[in-house]
């Protein structure tokens, strides 16, 4: 931290502590304060330096335990940019879809993507030929990936 002080750099912090990798929203979040007082309170940086990565994971792998990890982390990067808005919010935006098949995931990350956006997401890790603009995704096709972002299911 000294020294992105010193040269005005900006620092990625993954919603990561000695309990590991946070998959929940409340854990994400007690991390990204514990990032920003460690970072802002204790060395001066300022919050626009900090860059955020709530960490996102697959909600691919017909574990019960992993279906709401996407909404999770959609909730998180609300929540993180409510409380220090100046402060940017990245995600290495693959990990969401990883087991699919390849245009289930251009499918999936797609839409994963705009509502990450609209949620505060400033920026992503991404393959930009694996993102198709929503208008281009069959209309069926993205409510399926918003059933599996949004943990939506229906009987049978």
């Amino acid at each position: 931290m000294v020294l992105a002080k010193r040269f005005g750099t900006a620092v990625i912090a993954l919603t990561i502590d000695e309990t590991g990798m946070a998959k929940d929203v409340e854990h994400k979040l007690v991390i990204a304060r514990r990032l920003r007082d460690f970072a802002c309170g204790r060395f001066g940086l300022p919050e626009s330096d900090l860059l955020f990565d709530p960490l996102t994971f697959t909600i691919c792998t017909g574990n019960d335990d992993d279906r709401k990890l996407g909404l999770w982390t959609l909730e998180a990067i609300e929540r993180i940019r409510a409380e220090i808005p100046d402060c940017q919010i990245i995600l290495g935006l693959s990990n969401i879809s990883f087991g699919l098949n390849p245009p289930a995931r251009h499918v999936l990350n797609s839409v994963f993507l705009d509502h990450a956006l609209r949620r505060g997401l400033t920026g992503a890790i991404v393959h930009f030929s694996k993102i198709m603009p929503l208008h281009k995704i069959a209309e069926d096709e993205a409510r399926i990936a918003e059933d599996l972002i949004f943990d939506r299911r229906s009987e049978g």
